[in-house]
């Protein structure tokens, strides 16, 4: 599926993977996992997404939760607990070696993966197994992406006994929609006539922590461009210096976010604020209002949104967003 038309998908198939989660955890057993410590572990853009949906976590549950890179549990050997911790891993293509390999060497009390293709390896090393039921998705990663933030929220809804989801599934496609045409016209105005840039920044706090680290990743794959995402306060302690004029900035937020974008707009580095607060533009610094939405989807207006902007830069820069450059032959297992 081209990138762009995984975008556009998005909602219909999001609709359709929160029916088949929700059933899929309705039939499975998570008590082991209600009262256990818990790490959400993946690689890449599995990573972001439980970088997206810890902030959740942490508001629904009262059981210790962290989030671990799963190369950590390879090189520190087992996490130190009073009592062995539940693991939610996240692959989405059920084949990420260090997710694999990891979940054989920890010894967790109990092991739940969620992929997209259950009956990939993951399933071998799993208790259970949530499958984010998405048939197709793009080479750098759309869909799957959102379906497994909305399918971690899911999990945690059933561990604390709650529902979350106010807003009906039929209502995503046109969600999905609005966000994605206000972004189009804002990627165009922001990116402008002049040379497209050659790095980005993004940052952004609480659940757009992962939508920043997302949005350079997104970058970095279909753009070939360096990129970076920060947590919007680490920023601030030092790679802030390297920005000078003609940099860009992604910042994803209504907090601190707003200020940084304003300040580095008037310094003559080119700042992209994505947020749902009534903020005006000025020079140097274009808004892009989002809807507000509530948790649990509160951070989906603006991951469509830097998922746009990624296809804008890259049709500019005449690429397909259909291949990789680099094929490595250790990050996947048979």
């Amino acid at each position: 599926m081209r990138y762009i038309d995984a975008v556009h998908a998005q909602g219909t198939c999001l609709a359709v993977s929160r029916a088949s989660i929700a059933e899929q955890l309705a039939n499975t057993d998570l008590s082991s996992w209600r009262t256990a410590p818990l790490v959400l572990a993946g690689m890449g853009a599995s990573y972001n997404a439980i970088s997206t949906a810890l902030p959740f976590y942490r508001d629904r549950l009262a059981s210790p939760i962290c989030a671990r890179l799963a190369s950590d549990f390879l090189a520190g050997g087992p996490l130190e607990h009073a009592e062995r911790p539940a693991v939610i891993a996240v692959s989405q293509s059920g084949q990420s070696r260090e997710v694999v390999e990891s979940l054989r060497s920890e010894p967790a009390k109990a092991r739940l993966g969620l992929t997209a293709e259950p009956g990939a390896a993951l399933r071998t090393v799993v208790d259970a197994v949530v499958d984010l039921s998405i048939s197709e998705d793009s080479p750098v990663r759309v869909i799957g992406y959102t379906a497994s933030v909305q399918g971690l929220v899911l999990i945690a809804d059933a561990l604390a006994g709650t529902s979350s989801f106010d807003q009906s599934p039929d209502n995503l496609p046109d969600l999905v929609e609005g966000c994605i045409q206000a972004a189009e016209q804002a990627a165009e105005e922001f990116l402008g006539d002049g040379a497209c840039p050659v790095n980005v920044d993004f940052v952004g706090t609480g659940s757009h922590t992962g939508t920043a680290a997302q949005g350079a990743l997104l970058v970095r794959e279909a753009c070939r461009l360096h990129a970076a995402g920060y947590d919007t306060y680490q920023y601030l302690h030092g790679p802030i210096e390297a920005v000078r004029g003609g940099s860009v900035l992604v910042a994803v937020g209504s907090g601190r976010e707003v200020a940084l974008a304003r300040s580095l707009g008037q310094s003559g580095a080119r700042a992209l604020l994505i947020s749902d607060a009534a903020v005006e533009p000025e020079a140097g610094m274009l808004v892009l209002r989002v809807p507000g939405l509530q948790a649990p989807l509160s951070w989906l207006p603006a991951v469509v949104a830097v998922q746009v902007l990624t296809w804008t830069l890259a049709q500019r820069l005449g690429l397909t967003v259909e291949t990789f450059q680099h094929h490595q032959d250790d990050t996947k297992v048979a």
